[in-house]
């Protein structure tokens, strides 16, 4: 499954596990914001159990601080390759996001048609090449925004991607 969307806040739409960035060397980073959303609820749980709210704050702020930086360097490889794990899939997902979740997506005029300017990068480089790899469509369509708007375009799946696996239309 290919998800494609051209809206504001739009890169962790899905909440997938693997985000691509291509700028400079091709650079895979992992998020593990789950771990972060457990520790939300938990502090919330713990909190209407006990009604002790300095625990509670404390478990509050570390599940806040988790989530935003979608990682917790605190805990052991085993946990984290287990939470990674169940946020992945046998089945290819990837989406295609217009840009980063602190962003907005661009509307636009082009060729005196309203379009989304990350849709017009996508539809731009398809047209150029039909077939090619992921990392490289999202090069492209990056390369065809830069400089003429803010927003970054975003590309993450369920599972590492063979980079070689080529997206066809």
């Amino acid at each position: 499954m290919t998800a494609i969307m051209d809206c504001c806040h739009s890169e962790s739409m899905l909440d997938l596990p693997y985000t691509y960035n291509v700028n400079g060397d091709l650079e895979i980073i992992e998020n593990n914001r789950a771990k972060g959303i457990s520790k939300l609820v938990a502090s919330g749980v713990r909190y209407l159990l006990d009604g002790n709210k300095k625990v509670a704050m404390k478990s509050f702020t570390e599940g806040v601080k988790s989530f935003m930086n979608g990682d917790d360097k605190s805990g052991n490889a085993a946990a984290r390759e287990k939470t990674i794990a169940t946020r992945s899939t046998a089945a290819d997902v990837v989406s295609f996001s217009g840009c980063q979740d602190h962003q907005t997506s661009a509307d636009a005029t082009i060729g005196g048609q309203a379009t989304g300017a990350m849709t017009y990068a996508l539809i731009k480089s398809l047209k150029e090449a039909h077939e090619m790899e992921y990392t490289r469509l999202l090069r492209t369509m990056r390369q065809t925004l830069e400089g003429k708007y803010t927003q970054v375009p975003m590309m993450s799946a369920g599972r590492k991607l063979d980079l070689t696996s080529k997206f066809s239309f």
